[in-house]
């Protein structure tokens, strides 16, 4: 148990610090865009950008996700040549399906950009965001191929490369003009060039090991990629599908400045995705390998620990984002987004949920069990368009919010009744309850220092959020949700 607590926290642990730095810079390259672009241009580039996002699900066959499940599970078989295979199956796949979409795309875009995004400079847009998708797609499989191998330091180093690219495009092609096309050229460009420096990594670091293998055909792998790929679609990306959704639906119903609004609100909420993803990025080749190894109590046990850390760590943010989602806002992107400062409170909180849906996910896509999750995900999506095609047109960009918090819930509870059935994991509900009493105070505790602090606006944030967290360490373990000797428990594992 020590070997795997140590592999999980070292790997999780890291994606998380990387995906935190990737996260500053991503908010950084947005910060840019709405300080650069007019908010109608804004949201338009977000609006191309989730329409193009929203289809792309579709453009690897999900070999992208497959590459994760199978490249550990052949190399504990002992069967390289494999593995290599199944990379070169995900590179020819998205080379071909890519090339179907750009076409549809350029044949459509004069429609689109006329009947879905009224306005004629969405052709340009679409016909370059395109191409940048398509780079995307070779990006995302050489990122993918690290996970699947646990280089966790490379998978998440990638993006930070990227979006440090983006930003250094920007800074130049901003400096000549203010025009939507700048940051269209920006993501191709960094894509690109992201690909290029890693892929000669894998080529130069990986390969070499692997190149007295042969690329051979392998019908029953290929099979199993592409049926286990189709259905893990869903399962593997349902956090930003039902946000493109949205956005989708804002597009239609609401106009490019809801987009825009929305697309301020959604990125800050999904902050607390990153803790989902550092977790989830490792558990699913972890758990690909303890199901092949028959270690399924190890399996179980961790997955039990997950769900408690997670509530422990996620619900104070969420209290932090309830209190001060104005100031969260007007820090990040200017006054002018206010108004999109209750969809953040509310997404703040069907958050919590969206992680845990993410990481049921790659639980099922780790025991190869995605069809159970897709059927999850299907009622999801159900879900999620049936309750915005209603309330997208009447609420806005709340409805967008209250819809995707409804979805993202209705999601992990069945997620976890499946998670049950299937293995009989004992969910911590006594811990959880007392940790959300733990919240209770904690949110107590700052709206009353917010009245008795006085100070410079972000120094009071600091003040009453640093003391009101020493209280909500004290409860944690006044309630015994913590303790000393599980701490020291922890770390011994982790040490050993």
């Amino acid at each position: 148990m020590a070997t795997y607590t140590k592999i999980a926290f070292h790997g999780a642990a890291t994606v998380f610090i990387l995906a935190l730095i990737a996260a500053f810079l991503s908010y950084i390259v947005r910060l840019v865009l709405a300080r650069n672009l007019a908010i109608e241009d804004f949201g338009l580039f977000y609006a191309v950008f989730s329409f193009l996002a929203f289809i792309g699900v579709f453009k690897t066959l999900g070999f992208d996700k497959a590459i994760i499940r199978f490249i550990p599970e052949l190399l504990a078989k002992k069967k390289e040549s494999l593995a290599k295979s199944a990379i070169h199956y995900a590179f020819f796949i998205a080379i071909a399906t890519n090339a179907i979409i750009i076409a549809l795309v350029f044949f459509a875009s004069s429609f689109l950009s006329t009947y879905f995004f009224h306005t004629d400079k969405a052709r340009t847009i679409l016909l370059m965001l395109s191409l940048a998708f398509f780079a995307e797609s070779l990006y995302v499989i050489a990122k993918n191929t690290f996970q699947g191998l646990k280089r966790m330091f490379l998978f998440s180093s990638i993006d930070i490369a990227r979006f440090f690219f983006i930003l250094i495009f920007l800074a130049f092609g901003f400096y000549w003009s203010d025009s939507i096309i700048i940051p269209c050229l920006a993501y191709l460009s960094a894509t690109l060039l992201s690909f290029f420096l890693y892929f000669m990594w894998l080529k130069t670091k990986i390969f070499p090991r692997w190149s007295k293998y042969s690329f051979s055909f392998d019908k029953k792998l290929f099979k199993r990629m592409l049926k286990y790929g189709i259905i893990v679609i869903s399962t593997g990306t349902s956090v930003s599908f039902l946000g493109y959704t949205d956005s989708m639906l804002l597009t239609y119903f609401s106009g490019l400045k809801a987009v825009a609004l929305y697309n301020v609100a959604l990125p800050l909420a999904k902050l607390f995705l990153f803790i989902g993803s550092a977790i989830s990025s490792i558990l699913l080749p972890l758990v690909a390998e303890l199901y092949a190894s028959k270690k399924i109590q190890l399996m179980k046990d961790g997955l039990s620990s997950i769900y408690k850390y997670v509530a422990i760590a996620v619900l104070p943010g969420m209290a932090v984002l309830l209190l001060y989602a104005d100031l969260v806002i007007t820090l990040f992107f200017g006054k002018e987004f206010i108004p999109a400062s209750i969809a953040l409170q509310i997404l703040s909180i069907g958050m919590l949920f969206g992680i845990l849906q993410l990481i049921q996910a790659h639980f099922f896509m780790g025991i190869n069990k995605p069809k159970i999750y897709a059927k999850i995900f299907f009622i999801g999506c159900l879900v999620n368009f049936g309750i915005g095609i209603i309330l997208v047109p009447l609420f806005n960009i709340l409805g967008a919010a209250i819809t995707i918090s409804i979805s993202y819930f209705i999601m992990a509870y069945f997620g976890m009744h499946s998670i049950r059935n299937y293995c009989r994991v004992s969910f911590p509900w006594n811990t959880w309850l007392r940790t959300v009493l733990a919240t209770a105070i904690f949110i107590v505790t700052m709206a009353l220092l917010k009245h008795i602090i006085i100070a410079q606006v972000y120094l009071e944030a600091i003040i009453v959020v640093s003391i009101s967290g020493l209280v909500y360490a004290g409860s944690l373990f006044l309630f015994s949700v913590l303790s000393i000797q599980e701490i020291k428990t922890v770390l011994k594992r982790i040490r050993t």
